[in-house]
């Protein structure tokens, strides 16, 4: 079939033309996504594998250099209606161009042969107008995309109605048929129906059940697309506009979990590409690009921050973080602040525990040090941290006490698990789970069970969606390795028929299951167009790129893992406080296990309630 739509430019004509002319790049995961039967370039960039298929052209009355110049002479060699008068868009305004599409059915054609195609079809329906007929071939469908001029040679300018729209049709689908190609025999005899669109505008579209539906739905205003024949109601495009809006949801949660504990815009992005993030933020010569694009590592495309929201703007995430670095100075300017020492980390044995100030401390700032107040949630660590310490002193003297931190110490910087068998033990575990839950508190910003809650379901999150590009990356790989190891075995094969040539019984019985064999390594040597040494080069040099990308995902993913497991052992060591202090927060407890579990919070807070009711009821009993 060969399905044919135009319509008219009437703004941006270079970017109209830009995409007819410009070869097409697909981002793919393994080789054998690329369409074999047309001319392509297989290529890594920056660990990942793309396509590159090119576009065939063919120019009439237009310099193939500057094409937009050729247009513009035409333009404005046309009849004065530049300014004034003249046929107007949709949108009211003139055309300036109009840019025609062609689809044929799959790929059952060449792409030279659907280029020629086009060409006759412009010369028929548009004998003295210029045009350019160009042939993409990177998709399912090989398509012809047309750039026509709005005015011929002799200034007139091109009749936009349905007689044009019908002639198109009826040439197209003439010429498919003297090339053997199939076409829309269902349609071809239709008679369009006429409606107004939502400006009142009256258009035609030919009465096939699905426009039928979709008119239904315009006029019970449950669909409000601005045309039967529009991109924006088909499948792939609602896909791509939800992938694209899980992508801006996934980026407002990033920036919104990291904008409590930053001091700069800088800061911001440097804690985005921690997990993950591609961001392109700045030119070569380092001033700022006009928009910031984000780019999660789960995602296929980079978004720009004005599709994101108009507070995640550059300059207004900037103007936000400098506002709240000012309300922290304030709240920071006392009169009566003690002088606190700077502590870079906290270590059981090292640190003077008595040292450490319960009301204040003092953090780096551009000028040296300023002196700011604790969090409860801070004041709670080194609390315990003190009790604790008392209590050790009381139960060990000073040589038992050491070797006791230095054994912890010691386990805990080889990984390996460290089991608190005496009161003792467990009273140096805990002052050195209060003081790493201090130390990560004060770094990250993290001072309550909500912001825990928050990070740690923000971490998660990541993780899941690194462990499954993992994953993507994992099967690829031995793919590609299958694959490279195809040569060998083509070989292999062919040294083990050459040796039998002269063995009868070799011939008769086992020849043509090795024959079949070697048929079937070269067919997918073929397919992923390694039949020569140095596309079998390029294929390691693949395989080599996409284990580089495996190891920068597994580093993101064990920094994702340690945050984890830090944020879960501060939401453990304030439970353990809170335990002792007899103030347990069991509904978020509760909900933090939940969480972790992956159940939703719901069931959970509706299984527990009949629990306990059914326990009240037995104790009545």
């Amino acid at each position: 079939m060969a399905y044919t739509e135009i319509h008219a430019v009437t703004a941006t004509p270079d970017r109209a033309i830009s995409y007819v002319l410009s070869d097409k790049t697909e981002r793919i995961e393994t080789e054998h996504e690329a369409f074999f039967d047309v001319r392509h370039d297989v290529f890594c960039r920056e660990d990942q594998l793309y396509v590159h298929y090119p576009t065939l052209a063919s120019f009439m009355g237009i310099s193939r250099r500057y094409p937009m110049l050729s247009f513009n002479c035409l333009r404005e060699n046309g009849q004065g209606k530049f300014q004034s008068g003249g046929s107007r868009a949709k949108n009211g305004k003139e055309p300036l161009l109009y840019h025609m599409t062609q689809n044929f059915n799959g790929r059952e054609l060449s792409p030279e042969l659907a280029n020629e195609i086009g060409m006759k079809i412009c010369l028929e329906v548009f004998p003295n107008f210029a045009f350019i007929v160009t042939t993409h071939i990177n998709t399912n469908n090989i398509y012809n995309p047309f750039i026509i001029s709005a005015w011929d040679n002799d200034g007139k300018k091109v009749n936009d109605c349905l007689a044009l729209k019908r002639q198109i049709r009826r040439v197209s689908d003439r010429l498919c048929r003297e090339h053997g190609l199939s076409t829309l025999d269902k349609t071809a005899g239709m008679k369009v129906v006429k409606y107004k669109d939502n400006v009142g505008v009256t258009r035609f579209y030919e009465p096939t059940e699905r426009k039928a539906e979709l008119i239904a739905k315009r006029k019970d205003r449950t669909a409000i697309k601005d045309s039967i024949n529009s991109y924006r109601i088909t499948l792939p495009y609602e896909r791509e506009q939800y992938q694209r809006k899980r992508n801006c949801d996934l980026i407002k949660m990033d920036i919104d979990s990291f904008l409590p504990i930053c001091a700069s815009y800088d800061e911001l992005l440097k804690r985005l590409q921690d997990i993950g993030y591609t961001i392109r933020a700045k030119k070569k010569n380092g001033d700022w690009l006009a928009h910031v694009s984000f780019q999660p590592l789960t995602a296929d495309k980079a978004t720009r921050e004005d599709k994101i929201g108009a507070f995640y703007l550059r300059e207004n995430l900037t103007a936000y973080l400098e506002e709240q670095a000012q309300r922290e100075e304030r709240s920071y300017e006392t009169t009566d602040a003690p002088v606190i020492p700077y502590f870079a980390d906290y270590v059981y044995g090292e640190t003077d525990l008595a040292s450490i100030d319960l009301n204040y401390r003092s953090v780096k700032v551009k000028d040296g040090y300023s002196v700011v107040p604790r969090t409860e949630g801070e004041k709670k660590l080194i609390t315990s941290a003190l009790a604790c310490n008392a209590k050790a002193w009381d139960m060990m003297d000073m040589e038992a006490l050491s070797n006791l931190i230095a054994l912890q110490l010691n386990e805990k910087d080889h990984r390996r698990p460290y089991f608190k068998r005496t009161e003792e033990q467990r009273l140096v575990a805990q002052i050195n789970d209060s003081l790493d839950c201090l130390r990560f508190t004060e770094k990250h910003g993290l001072f309550s069970y909500e912001q825990f809650f928050a990070s740690y379901q923000n971490y998660q999150r990541i993780y899941n969606d690194d462990m499954e590009k993992r994953k993507v990356i994992v099967d690829t790989i031995a793919k590609l390795k299958d694959a490279a190891t195809l040569p060998e075995k083509a070989q292999a094969l062919e040294q083990r028929i050459h040796d039998h040539r002269g063995n009868a019984a070799y011939i008769f019985d086992e020849c043509r299951f090795d024959e079949a064999e070697l048929e079937k390594c070269r067919a997918l040597m073929r397919s992923y167009k390694i039949d020569a040494l140095e596309k079998q080069q390029q294929l390691r040099d693949t395989v080599a790129g996409f284990e580089a990308r495996l190891q920068k995902v597994d580093v993101i993913i064990e920094e994702v893992r340690e945050r984890m497991q830090q944020i879960d052992l501060c939401v453990r060591t304030y439970d353990r406080i809170d335990i002792a202090a007899g103030k347990q927060d069991v509904d978020f407890i509760r909900r933090y296990e939940a969480m972790k579990r992956g159940k939703s919070e719901q069931a959970d807070i509706y299984i527990v309630p009949e629990k306990l009711k059914k326990q009240r009821e037995q104790e009545r009993e």
